[in-house]
């Protein structure tokens, strides 16, 4: 076991090394986290990508977004946010993850133009969500359109006949 883990095994140290701010809860040290941007390892290079020198913990990573999207202003920022969203399978979970992360750093005091870039990335995330929203409204509707037909169909297989004006709009 390591000293670490000795350490915190040992409820008071553990509690003296939260006062002291020495104590890191999951995730924050670690090398384990959902790249919702993509990255390299390798040398930087002026394009949308994160570059790390080496595998990124978890803490550096969310940092290294957010501090690459310092490189843009307005909608450059929707370019870099449009490339990595597009990219990502589950746009929900990308969009909590910015939301998320983008209201934990406008908590703290920060220079105007990190305030403003925060900003932008909230009102994209809030235009992606209604975009969302939508897709799957319509969704929805398209699949329950498609039950209904089936269920008319069933039933004037069996020579019951229902006509769409018998059902409440």
């Amino acid at each position: 076991m390591s000293l670490r883990k000795n350490l915190l095994s040992n409820f008071f140290i553990r509690s003296m090394m939260a006062d002291f701010g020495a104590r890191r809860g999951i995730g924050s040290g670690t090398k384990e986290f959902v790249p919702y941007f993509q990255y390299k390892i390798g040398k930087y290079e002026p394009d949308f990508l994160l570059y790390f020198t080496k595998t990124p913990s978890s803490k550096q990573y969310r940092n290294e977004v957010f501090n690459k999207m310092r490189e843009y202003e307005g909608i450059d920022i929707y370019a870099f946010l449009n490339y990595h969203y597009a990219s990502f399978s589950n746009k929900s979970e990308f969009l909590e993850f910015l939301l998320t992360e983008s209201e934990i750093r406008r908590k703290g005091s920060l220079p105007e133009s990190w305030k403003a870039m925060l900003e932008t990335v909230s009102e994209w995330c809030n235009k992606e969500l209604i975009k969302l929203e939508n897709e799957i409204r319509v969704d929805i509707q398209r699949d329950l359109k498609s039950e209904i037909r089936e269920l008319l169909s069933e039933q004037r297989g069996k020579g019951i006949e229902l006509s769409p004006s018998q059902f409440p709009t």
